[in-house]
């Protein structure tokens, strides 16, 4: 995802990529988080996913000012029900921004970018929506 590449320039160059093998009047659909909510509102816990077989828990904690990047650490906690074994990781993600994103399309060359809060259509509310889903085309 987006958020796992290191920062502004890997995803220019990923963007940039995408427009490549895409045929004039093509479309590149994106989701990821609401990074905008999280970070204004100092989010460190996101719901669990549980199933019958499973349980997901993700967590961030920031990265510290002075340290080597801005990134959020972002925790993770898969617990399987069936061998009740649990498996943790810790990998850095580079928060991007709506309006970053935005930005980082217009300067691949996408236009008439479209955003939204889910899959099916919702107006996209910085302060609220959980997702943030962008539909951008190529010229």
């Amino acid at each position: 995802t987006l958020p796992h590449l290191a920062g502004p320039t890997e995803i220019t160059a990923f963007l940039g990529s995408v427009r490549q093998v895409l045929a004039p009047g093509g479309h590149l659909l994106l989701q990821i988080l609401n990074y905008g909510r999280i970070l204004d509102r100092d989010i460190r816990q996101l719901p669990p996913l549980v199933t019958p077989q499973l349980e997901f828990r993700r967590s961030y904690a920031p990265r510290l000012a002075g340290q080597a990047t801005t990134g959020l650490l972002f925790r993770t906690e898969l617990h399987i029900r069936e061998t009740g074994t649990t498996s943790t990781a810790v990998t850095e993600l580079y928060p991007i921004r709506p309006e970053n994103l935005i930005r980082l399309l217009e300067d691949a060359g996408f236009r008439n970018i479209r955003t939204s809060g889910s899959w099916t259509g919702a107006n996209f509310e910085m302060a609220e929506s959980f997702m943030l889903v962008v539909d951008a085309e190529k010229p």
